[in-house]
């Protein structure tokens, strides 16, 4: 047995739950082994100062305020964890216009302006995913963000991308009156 082995047997022992044949296996380390006695003593000490303590009733609702934050908590974690998945589906759906981007091929004039639109509008939606991911992030890992906020950010990142497609198809316009003039 190790020590880590006696540790558990030991929190079973003070909680009497432990069986006859795993006292005297925790019996026979203990025998053996200076530092979990010491952990066995200090922990007997502990359980029989323990024992005097009184008993301490919870504050009148204490049971339906934590019950109400446990349920506030978890809704938070669904949220963030399913802006995740958001982020993620829609990196996903994008990855086809990383190869045209990455791709450095000789273009045309109109095709080139059609891949810098590209490039502006993947910045902008990283800048979009970005904040989707730090808003489930905060709401998975219990961060102090309301869904309020995280409702801000995500329409704040919906609000980037919206006018950086405009700004898109302003500048393919712009390319396609400079194409039919040349």
């Amino acid at each position: 047995m190790n020590c880590e082995e006696a540790g558990l047997l030991m929190m079973d022992a003070l909680d009497g739950t432990l069986g006859p044949s795993d006292v005297k296996r925790l019996e026979a380390h203990l025998a053996r082994c200076p530092v979990c006695q010491a952990e066995w003593t200090a922990l007997q000490t502990v359980e029989s100062w323990l024992s005097y303590a009184p008993l301490v009733s919870p504050a009148p609702g204490f049971a339906d305020r934590v019950a109400t934050r446990l349920a506030r908590q978890n809704a938070r974690r669904r949220l963030g964890g399913g802006l995740v998945v958001l982020a993620a589906a829609a990196l996903l759906a994008l990855s086809p216009l990383l190869q045209g981007w990455l791709l450095p091929l000789p273009l045309s004039p109109a095709a080139e302006v059609i891949r810098q639109i590209t490039r502006h509008t993947l910045v902008v939606m990283w800048h979009v995913l970005r904040g989707l991911w730090i808003a489930g992030h905060a709401l998975a890992t219990g961060l102090d963000l309301s869904p309020e906020a995280a409702a801000h950010v995500s329409l704040g990142a919906l609000l980037l991308f919206l006018l950086g497609l405009q700004s898109g198809v302003h500048r393919l316009s712009r390319a396609e009156r400079r194409v039919q003039t040349s």
